[in-house]
């Protein structure tokens, strides 16, 4: 009987000893899994806050892009009136050689008609 109560006792022991040793892995493990949970907690903060810059970046790079764009049109734009203008210049400018070529033509026909009248007063 003796036996049996020792071997009893040292049964109890092992089971005691082996709900300690699983409390402390259990407690081990929830340590462990705590700080993975926090570790990765940190990791999608900081890939949350990578991501935020990277679309504020998009947002202020569209953004710059849409003023550029609006840049390039109102150049395009000015571009084309100082090409009509140009244009206006040049069709004037020879609208105006072209009277004034006429006028000379004029003035040198006159000339010469001048010219050939006063040319028999002087013979005579």
């Amino acid at each position: 009987m003796a036996l049996a109560i020792r071997g009893k006792e040292e049964s109890e022991r092992e089971t005691a000893r082996l709900i300690r040793d699983l409390d402390e892995m259990r407690d081990s493990h929830r340590m462990e899994i705590s700080e993975l949970r926090e570790s990765h907690e940190r990791d999608n903060d900081r890939w949350f806050n990578v991501i935020d810059e990277a679309r504020l970046e998009a947002k202020a790079s569209d953004k710059k892009a849409e003023q550029l764009t609006a840049q390039i049109d109102a150049l395009r734009s000015e571009i084309a009136d100082l090409k009509q203008a140009h244009a206006s210049a040049i069709i004037t400018s020879e609208t105006e050689i072209g009277l004034w070529k006429t006028r000379c033509d004029a003035q040198t026909t006159e000339n010469r008609t001048l010219e050939k009248q006063a040319s028999p007063q002087k013979e005579h």
